[in-house]
């Protein structure tokens, strides 16, 4: 039997960015996001997935895995990209997967991140921005 939960997050997909490494003025090093504005970003998509669990009638625990997941991307559209579907400019894909992967193992809904094994995403324009997620189990023997 496969599992499956889905939702939609309002906002503006962010990416995640990545960890870098800086020394303070006293000497001191330290490690910080790249994109410090990813944060409330990732804990929007977290507390929807809490939220998405929650309304479950089942005991979804964290899912061990294999497990897919589908993200669409609805990114705001400039007026001059009115005739346009794709969105081909930043920010790159796979760090905004990267976010929804974090914030789908902060919530519980997968025991980690390296349990997904099938990934299809899209980023598009629309006219309400946000993310639809679905993670669902995947059939063991690859069906």
């Amino acid at each position: 039997m496969s599992i499956s939960l889905a939702f939609f997050v309002d906002g503006i997909p962010r990416p995640q960015g990545s960890l870098s490494a800086g020394i303070s003025n006293s000497g001191r090093a330290y490690v910080y996001h790249s994109n410090s504005g990813m944060l409330p970003w990732r804990n929007t998509v977290t507390e929807m997935a809490y939220r998405a669990m929650d309304r479950r009638e089942d005991d979804l625990h964290p899912l061990s895995g294999p497990v897919g997941l589908e993200a669409i991307f609805f990114m705001p559209r400039p007026k001059s990209r009115k005739d346009e579907y794709w969105h081909v400019t930043t920010p790159d894909l796979d760090k905004l997967l990267r976010a929804i992967c974090d914030a789908l193992t902060y919530a519980g809904v997968v025991v980690d991140d390296k349990v997904i094994a099938d990934i299809s995403t899209r980023k598009v324009y629309g006219e309400r921005t946000g993310v639809q997620i679905t993670v669902s189990t995947l059939d063991s023997a690859g069906e």
